[in-house]
């Protein structure tokens, strides 16, 4: 049902830069973009990821320069 993961939420349209980092419970990087735009689909190098806990970094740098990091976790099951 949801097949990409959408960010939403305290960078609104005030936003100049999306970072987004996704990481696996062993601290790997499973995705990282430095302009994300809701385009990641739950993969790692084209396969699907397991399902399970992946951990979050998002920074959103504002129009007046201010970052505002956000850390938590998304639920993969397939």
């Amino acid at each position: 049902l949801n097949e990409r993961w959408i960010v939403t939420g305290n960078g609104g349209a005030c936003t100049q830069q999306v970072l987004a980092a996704v990481y696996n419970r062993y601290g790997n990087l499973v995705y990282k973009n430095d302009n994300y735009s809701n385009n990641w689909d739950g993969t790692y190098n084209g396969k699907p990821v397991a399902d399970g806990t992946y951990y979050y970094v998002i920074k959103y740098v504002l129009l007046n320069e201010t970052a505002i990091i956000l850390k938590g976790d998304v639920t993969i099951l397939r």
